[in-house]
């Protein structure tokens, strides 16, 4: 299997939402903001090489209760204060 094959089965939901947790109110579901990229190459003399970077940020969650989901957004409170 590639590289490439590989780092694709890698980018799934899970790496966006993570597991879901009961309450005694309802279901949350944790979500993040995902970003990734990657590269490789080769040179005349045989030499390869690659590399691959994620960023991972707290994007909100989802609140499911009686059947209704409502979306609760997570405050980065850093980007506001340098913002």
């Amino acid at each position: 299997m590639s590289i490439v094959n590989q780092i694709q089965e890698q980018f799934t939901a899970g790496i966006v939402y993570g597991d879901a947790v009961e309450t005694a109110d309802g279901v949350v579901v944790p979500a993040a903001r995902v970003f990734g990229g990657g590269g490789g190459g080769s040179d005349a003399a045989q030499g390869e090489g690659g590399g691959f970077g994620l960023v991972a940020m707290p994007a909100g969650a989802w609140v499911i209760r009686g059947g209704d989901a409502e979306w609760k957004p997570a405050i980065d409170i850093t980007a506001i204060v340098l913002g």
